[in-house]
């Protein structure tokens, strides 16, 4: 039986200059004509960034929109990113409106804005973008992404401000995986070494973005050490920064040693669910790490933790879920599908799981 078609109402309200316009806007087509006569220079879709619907931009309007970044309240410029991210995800925006945007949002000057520019722009994967689209990327990263770095560098100041402070591990982070010269995967190593003689020597905020950074560009020395610190502490927080950014190891060699970690007699069973997940979450090493798993799957699945919301390796489906090429989903397919059932919450995560792999590997067409 077929539900009844039901009536919304959205309330939207836009801004242009000084004004701002609201209505309730209903089922299908609405129009909103504005009292101003003329066409204004620049439009908000979301006045104020406060209302929670998805604003779409024509072209046109959206690079006038753009092109006048400090216009835009700090809020306006997040919800806009926002928005632009959830339809990039969904393949109804252009990768090449995503990365305008993001370029948009890192010339803003509030640092809440230029976290959310980071993260839009981290979100478009090299693999998905076109020869031009990737030149674009590389020429926002070296003409906001290393300069910002450069001048906010991983020490903090004693008088910043809160939104800085959470910005600058991101934009850290961000930085150092696209530094071509390594200086800041360099240092981050340093206050990392620092960090396991004395914790006071680096500030909470920026521990797990020196210590994943760390990892990720780890030689052989600097991976044993971040190892043996995590085998060795008993501070549960500790050990999760540390298995968080043993996860994101770039190195295969390095990698294969962390990946088995999970196997050993000595490693239980929450530090193997906590690694393989961190694992799986990073969009390098997530292929490297399924792999792991498919192969090894009858010797992980006993030993990880059960608990009474789902089976252990239903939270394993959750980063899987940025699988994004049709040889990844046949994979992920064939090996849950049957699965699945004899796991406590296993179907619904499945599910769950390849609709995302599935919207976006038609978004992205990921072969």
């Amino acid at each position: 039986m077929a539900a009844a078609e039901l009536a919304w109402t959205t309330p939207l309200c836009v801004r242009y200059g000084t004004s701002t316009q609201c209505a309730d806007i209903g089922n299908g087509k609405s129009f909103l004509p504005l009292t101003q006569p003329a066409c204004p220079s620049l439009l908000v879709a979301n006045a104020g960034g406060k209302s929670y619907y998805v604003a779409r931009y024509a072209r046109a309007l959206g690079e006038r929109t753009r092109s006048q970044p400090d216009l835009l309240s700090a809020n306006e410029m997040v919800g806009a990113l926002i928005d632009v991210r959830v339809l990039a995800e969904s393949g109804l925006a252009a990768l090449s409106d995503a990365l305008a945007w993001a370029d948009a949002g890192l010339a803003h000057m509030s640092p809440v804005a230029r976290l959310e520019a980071i993260e839009l722009l981290q979100k478009q994967r090299d693999a998905w973008l076109s020869p031009a689209d990737a030149r674009t990327k590389r020429e926002i990263i070296a003409r906001r992404v290393q300069p910002l770095a450069a001048a906010m560098t991983w020490s903090e100041a004693a008088a910043e401000a809160e939104d800085e402070r959470e910005l600058r591990p991101r934009l850290m982070s961000f930085a150092a995986q696209v530094d071509d010269d390594a200086q800041l995967r360099g240092r981050a190593r340093e206050l990392a070494t620092a960090w396991l003689a004395n914790h006071d020597a680096v500030p909470a905020t920026l521990t797990p973005a020196v210590l994943d950074t760390a990892a990720r560009f780890a030689d052989a020395d600097t991976y044993a050490r971040l190892e043996k610190a995590a085998i060795a502490t008993t501070d549960r927080r500790e050990r999760r920064y540390l298995l968080a950014a043993l996860g994101k190891v770039r190195e295969a060699k390095l990698r294969t040693a962390m990946l088995e970690l999970s196997l050993k007699e000595d490693t239980n069973g929450y530090d193997a669910a906590e690694l393989l997940e961190a694992t799986l979450a990073d969009d390098t090493n997530r292929r490297a790490a399924f792999d792991f798993l498919r192969a090894n799957y009858d010797a992980i699945a006993p030993k990880l933790p059960q608990s009474a919301l789902a089976s252990p390796i239903v939270w394993l489906m959750e980063p899987l879920g940025e699988l994004c090429t049709r040889e990844e989903r046949a994979l992920f397919v064939d090996f849950f599908k049957e699965r699945v059932a004899s796991l406590f919450g296993g179907p619904r995560a499945y599910q769950q799981a390849l609709e995302r792999i599935d919207i976006c590997v038609a978004a992205h067409g990921s072969p």
